[in-house]
């Protein structure tokens, strides 16, 4: 694994950490308030075939605010700086939550560098109630001075009531340490998702939610998949963050829906 800093393009530092050297490229996006370290075990798990770059979003992890407000777009845009600076043409984009809402603006903005989506535990829109739900909790953290009385129905939304105690408290400490002005930010970027379609051309897209999360329900994962035509649909035991606490279960789903459809090029191979 190496750790590394790059000045996207209005100066701000973009921490990012590679795991692995094969030669399919994975870009996973991490949920609000946490960072790309979380997939650590997923790399393990996806195996030597595969290099996983995962960036820390403004704000967040070992990544500055910046200047600019953080919106998908502005996110979106650090992720294809971060692909130039390394110089990776095309990648898979696999994003949880709030990254699967990134992985969207990414995938809208700039289709031709992306292999194929996995979007999992996240959503493609905010229907009437939903929406006014989460400007309440968006009203709400506005209102706190600090996360601390947030942080325990957060914890409970990602992991339900009986996750594992380390992915719990590694969890809570991290949100402990996040700025209220920085989580909310996030919120509130995360309501403009309904503005991005499907890539054009399409790209071979994966959806994935847990039959017991609260925050992405199976009803907004079938309307995710919904607007990704072709999308394959795939439901799997778990709360929110299913992915990071059961990564090889979730892994297994990857390599297989990855495994059909090859990359169309690598770096042994001319383009």
């Amino acid at each position: 694994m190496t750790d590394a800093l790059f000045a996207a393009s209005d100066g701000t530092a973009i921490a990012h950490r590679t795991y692995g050297s094969g030669a399919r490229v994975v870009t996973a996006l991490h949920t609000l308030s946490l960072d790309g370290s979380w997939y650590a075990g997923l790399a393990e798990e996806l195996g030597p075939s595969y290099r996983m770059l995962c960036p820390d979003f403004r704000g967040h992890g070992g990544s500055e605010e910046g200047p600019e407000p953080m919106t998908l777009s502005r996110l979106a845009a650090d992720v294809v700086e971060l692909w130039d600076h390394l110089g990776i043409e095309t990648s898979i984009v696999l994003g949880v939550s709030m990254g699967g809402m990134v992985a969207q603006a990414v995938a809208a903005s700039a289709p031709t560098r992306v292999e194929a989506l996995v979007l999992t535990a996240t959503g493609g829109g905010f229907a009437e109630d939903a929406r006014e739900g989460a400007l309440q909790r968006l009203a709400g953290v506005r209102a706190a001075a600090d996360m601390s009385a947030l942080v325990p129905a957060t914890l409970e939304r990602w992991f339900g009531a009986d996750g594992a105690a380390a992915d719990v408290d590694r969890a809570r400490a991290t949100l402990e340490r996040t700025s209220t002005r920085v989580h909310a930010d996030a919120l509130e970027a995360m309501l403009d998702v309904g503005r991005f379609g499907p890539p054009e051309p399409a790209v071979p897209t994966l959806v994935v939610g847990g039959d017991a999360d609260i925050s992405a329900p199976p009803a907004a994962i079938d309307a995710l998949a919904a607007k990704y035509p072709g999308a394959r649909r795939v439901s799997v035991p778990g709360p929110h963050l299913f992915a990071l606490t059961d990564p090889a279960a979730f892994a297994a789903e990857v390599r297989a829906f990855l495994d059909e459809h090859p990359a169309p090029w690598t770096r042994e191979t001319p383009r």
